[in-house]
């Protein structure tokens, strides 16, 4: 037990011929700074591979659906050409955005999705589905514009 003793007496006396100093006084906010700078950064990331989930999971629901037998009508050829239309679309804007994006678009959108899956889920013609399509691309073009004005907002001098 003295040799424990002895230690941490001497670990002690190390300690106290250590100077002391105030730490700057900025020095809290700098950290909380730095810590709130990694969960944005953090969130952003998430916020991207739930994205990317989401459009995998539509280009899965689309290719299980796939295309009757016996080719393509005109109306299907046009959901199709929505539908590569609206990807294009998410890949832009998940390539560009660099903050959550303006709420209200992003709720219209959710309730676009939830609409086509609906459609999909009772098997909708295409006649109905294309509609859908083309709102889905309006929404995700409002929110590729407000991301582009609110970063040029920002980088205006």
């Amino acid at each position: 037990m003295s040799t424990s003793h002895g230690s941490t007496a001497r670990v002690q006396a190390m300690l106290d011929k250590l100077p002391e100093f105030e730490p700057d006084a900025s020095l809290w906010t700098r950290i909380e700074d730095a810590h709130a700078r990694r969960r944005r950064s953090r969130s952003a990331v998430r916020t991207g591979w739930i994205g990317a989930g989401i459009a995998a999971a539509l280009a899965v629901v689309v290719l299980r659906i796939g295309a009757p037998e016996g080719g393509t009508s005109g109306v299907e050829a046009d959901t199709t050409a929505w539908q590569m239309q609206s990807e294009a679309l998410e890949r832009e804007w998940l390539a560009s955005a660099r903050a959550p994006g303006h709420v209200p678009a992003r709720a219209r959108l959710l309730g676009i999705d939830d609409a086509l899956q609906a459609a999909y889920d009772r098997g909708a013609t295409s006649d109905e589905l294309a509609p859908l399509w083309q709102q889905r691309n309006a929404a995700l073009r409002s929110l590729i514009d407000h991301d582009a004005a609110r970063t040029a907002a920002v980088t205006r001098i």
